[in-house]
């Protein structure tokens, strides 16, 4: 399991599921929930699965660095 503590840095969590559902749970698990990001080839998927996470901003194919600035209040945590 993934041990969760707020900073104020860029932290990357790595971690391996079996299916698409356990990913699902595992990203909507924490109680901080800022921006996700999805990396995927199928298009499909990334509009299923994005739409599924709790965060308030989720990219799909880059990065979420800076692009907090632009929501208002993105956090639902």
């Amino acid at each position: 399991r993934l041990s969760v503590i707020l900073t104020n840095i860029a932290v990357v969590g790595v971690m391996e599921f079996d299916t698409i559902d356990e990913a699902i749970e595992l990203a909507n698990s924490t109680d901080y929930s800022l921006t996700a990001s999805l990396w995927t080839r199928d298009v499909n998927l990334a509009i299923d699965v994005g739409s599924r996470i709790k965060a308030g901003l989720t990219s799909v194919n880059g990065n979420t660095f800076h692009l907090e600035d632009a929501l208002e209040n993105a956090g639902l945590g």
